[in-house]
């Protein structure tokens, strides 16, 4: 039997034990959860029956991948990185240590930018502040215009009444 056919059917086994279960657990369908139970308890054992023959997976050498397995003994992790360095390893530290000035560069110029965002602030803060004051000061122009205004417009009255 082959790979795919040997998990389709391992799949199905337990897809119908969960659902002759499921009914099992609220009590519904009687016998065809006894049947959905048996069957694929049955098939789960055929299953199980064939992976008893199947051959055991090759064991892989690791030494091939880690060689300083091969020994038994323990090496600093730096000894292995010195010895095993390649030219795209190096090329690999040499981007990482170019990224990292770029994002230091990156920081101070984002910290500058703070700091100008704060001073903007407070100037426009304190523009505001001003602005206040000057509507104060123009209120209180105004009304000082408006009474003028009034003494003037009184004086040109009193002098026009006087020309008749």
């Amino acid at each position: 039997m082959n790979k795919r056919a040997f998990n389709f059917f391992y799949g199905m086994g337990a897809a119908i034990i969960i659902v002759g279960v499921l009914f099992k657990l609220i009590h519904l369908g009687g016998a065809l959860a006894n049947l959905l139970l048996v069957v694929g308890m049955g098939v789960e054992a055929i299953i199980f029956a064939f992976s008893a023959f199947d051959a055991p997976e090759p064991e892989y050498d690791w030494t091939k991948v880690y060689p300083e397995l091969a020994d038994g003994k323990a090496r600093p992790e730096k000894s292995v990185q010195a010895e095993q360095s390649t030219p795209a390893q190096k090329r690999y530290e040499d981007q990482l240590n170019l990224a990292a000035t770029h994002m230091e560069s990156l920081n101070a110029l984002y910290n500058i930018q703070l700091e100008k965002g704060q001073a903007f602030t407070e100037a426009l803060g304190s523009t505001a502040e001003n602005a206040a004051h000057m509507k104060d000061a123009f209120g209180k122009l105004s009304g000082n215009l408006s009474t003028l205004n009034q003494v003037y417009g009184g004086m040109l009255s009193a002098m026009r009444i006087k020309d008749r």
